[in-house]
């Protein structure tokens, strides 16, 4: 059996691990991040009849990890001005 919790870890660790290296990369903008997180925030937020309990940890994965991606990101002075 798959667990719930396994699936949201693996999400969030993925997630912040592809955000790290898209944010080392030229041009990369902040900006765009935070607008393809506001998009799945209302995706999740749909929370679409038969979405079942895995999808939905998996969602939670992802936006925990943009959301801390986002925080460490202009705490080390990036993406402020």
């Amino acid at each position: 059996m798959i667990d719930e919790q396994q699936i949201e870890d693996d999400a969030f660790q993925e997630t912040l691990a592809r955000l790290e290296l898209l944010s080392a990369q030229d041009g990369f903008d902040l900006a765009a991040v935070e607008a393809e997180l506001k998009c799945i925030e209302k995706y999740e937020g749909l929370d679409w009849v038969g979405r079942g309990p895995l999808k939905s940890a998996e969602l939670a994965g992802t936006i925990t990890a943009y959301q801390a991606f986002i925080m460490r990101y202009k705490r080390r002075g990036n993406g402020v001005g």
